[in-house]
């Protein structure tokens, strides 16, 4: 439909009492092809002032929604206009999620630390796989004994390894 242009009019819209809408009836309307006339159809009313420490407070929240809802009174205390207040959450959310992509930040030395311990738990797994899978039954007989004792003896000198692991998580 290129030689066309089409166009939505708000026909009717229901409301019980003076209250939001219920129903909205929208009419389409297919016509010859005329100029595109650009209008506003949305604006955000975002308070620029408050949108760093708003999003400064949705970073520091343990939990996103009692973060956004503590902004939120926090600005509703300075009277600001509510559709302000909502735009301007709505805003410092997006600024959060492009300045912290996923909700993850750079991984701490503390994590860095705990994965170089248990590493040798990795190791010893590995080591023992042998045992418990099927292909173990081709190898030579003598093979298998030798490898439960060396796994015995790996899981053995990890054995501070592990207790350090116990208490990094406490």
């Amino acid at each position: 439909m290129a030689e066309k242009t089409v166009s939505c009019h708000v026909t009717t819209a229901f409301k019980a009492n003076g209250e939001e809408d219920i129903v909205t009836t929208q009419r389409f309307v297919c016509g010859p092809p005329r100029d595109l006339i650009p209008e506003i159809v949305e604006s955000f009313e975002v308070d620029t002032e408050n949108v760093g420490r708003v999003t400064a407070g949705l970073a520091m929240a343990k939990d996103p929604i009692a973060g956004a809802r503590q902004m939120a009174a926090s600005l509703l205390r300075e009277n600001r206009p509510i559709q302000a207040v909502r735009d301007t959450i709505s805003h410092a959310g997006e600024l959060l999620r492009y300045v912290l992509p996923n909700g993850r930040c750079a991984p701490s030395g503390a994590l860095w630390l705990k994965l170089a311990v248990a590493s040798p738990l990795c190791a010893s797994g590995l080591l023992s796989l042998p045992l418990w899978t099927p292909a173990a039954a081709y190898t030579p007989a003598a093979m298998v004994p030798i490898a439960g004792v060396a796994c015995l003896l790996f899981k053995l000198a990890a054995l501070p390894t592990i207790l350090a692991l116990c208490l990094m998580s406490l």
